[in-house]
């Protein structure tokens, strides 16, 4: 039999949003370890958080209701019949607590005058305390609280904590060629998640833009600062994209350079030619050729990919490489080829 998160919330089973957010918060001061030292406090606490999670989400709750605990965390149903399972861990359940507590009006005047501000609790101020926690600063307190209103408050404070890391969050971005090679602009919608004043957690939708320079490489970065998720007590995140390189059908890049591939058959490669071939910019240039060595590729200047300002400027070469075709000869035909060649010699 699985956990009934209705009961363990002590609401039922058409409980609305509202109710179970009501509920939970209730339960949460009753248990929260640093206020009751009873000693399955904790673990009372830990399904509290559990329950909220999933009652408060309409996915989750959903399939609860259809298949029970086991379905939940088993991976069954979903919007899109492909539900990954539901995992809960015990950090889960400070951070739940940190997130609902977080600029609500009946709780906030508690921890006023609490001392420094650590995000790492989603803004709460909080007290120095023998348990480092800042709810049991605010748990002592409350009960440090004489009948006239007046508390007792802690000198010492503790000292801010330091400003975390950003967390970077990459996405390729696949470019063509002649993009790469004219520029771009490419316009993006990106979602994060956002905690509102009221303490809920939604999702936000926000258009970006990427203006690309002619002549980038694969392997560019571009990062957008905070424009990720931006959660109470978790690190602010950086959206960074990565150009990545489409396969082009004639060209192949490597640095500034572009080289292709030319197929000419024997008879051009042993008397020359002269052939007309489109370049990366759409411009079709003719080459002339007098003797084809397929080792030596043949260079036309500056028809390769743009260089950057301190490269220079300008533009790297093309490089074409002979790939000579083989004629269906005749004996006799092979004979008289010999002996042009020998004859020639």
């Amino acid at each position: 039999m699985g956990k009934d998160y209705y009961k363990i919330l002590g609401v039922g089973r058409n409980a609305t949003e509202q109710e179970i957010k009501k509920a939970y918060k209730k339960m949460a001061m009753k248990y929260h370890p640093d206020r009751n030292k009873a000693s399955n406090a904790k673990e009372k606490f830990q399904e509290i958080g559990e329950a909220f999670k999933v009652l408060s989400d309409k996915d989750k709750r959903n399939i609860y209701d259809s298949y029970g605990e086991e379905g939940l965390k088993g991976g069954m149903g979903g919007p899109n019949g492909n539900f990954g399972g539901f995992h809960f861990n015990a950090s889960d359940a400070n951070d739940i607590f940190a997130q609902m507590f977080q600029g609500d009006s009946s709780f906030g005047s508690m921890f006023g005058g609490m001392g420094n501000n650590d995000p790492s609790f989603g803004g709460f101020q909080q007290q120095s305390s023998p348990q480092g926690s800042p709810f049991s600063a605010f748990f002592q307190q409350q009960q440090q609280q004489r009948p006239g209103g007046a508390r007792f408050s802690q000198k010492q404070q503790s000292k801010p904590s330091p400003p975390q890391e950003p967390i970077v969050i990459t996405k390729d971005l696949n470019v063509s060629l002649e993009d790469l090679f004219q520029g771009f602009k490419k316009r993006m919608k990106i979602t994060r998640k956002v905690q509102s004043d009221s303490g809920s957690v939604k999702t936000v939708t926000e258009e970006i833009s990427i203006d690309g320079i002619p002549g980038w490489k694969a392997g560019t970065k571009i990062t957008f600062k905070d424009k990720g998720d931006k959660l109470p007590g978790k690190p602010r995140q950086d959206i960074q994209f990565i150009i990545k390189e489409k396969p082009h059908k004639r060209f192949q890049r490597k640095g500034d350079d572009l080289h292709m591939d030319l197929h000419v058959p024997l008879v051009d490669a042993v008397c020359g030619f002269k052939k007309h071939v489109q370049m990366i910019d759409g411009q079709v240039s003719e080459i002339s050729v007098d003797d084809v060595n397929p080792s030596i590729p043949y260079r036309e200047r500056g028809k390769g990919m743009p260089k950057s300002k301190k490269n220079g400027g300008g533009r790297g070469d093309l490089l074409i490489h002979f790939v000579i075709d083989m004629p269906t000869l005749t004996k006799g035909q092979k004979v008289a080829i010999r002996d042009v060649i020998e004859g020639s010699n």
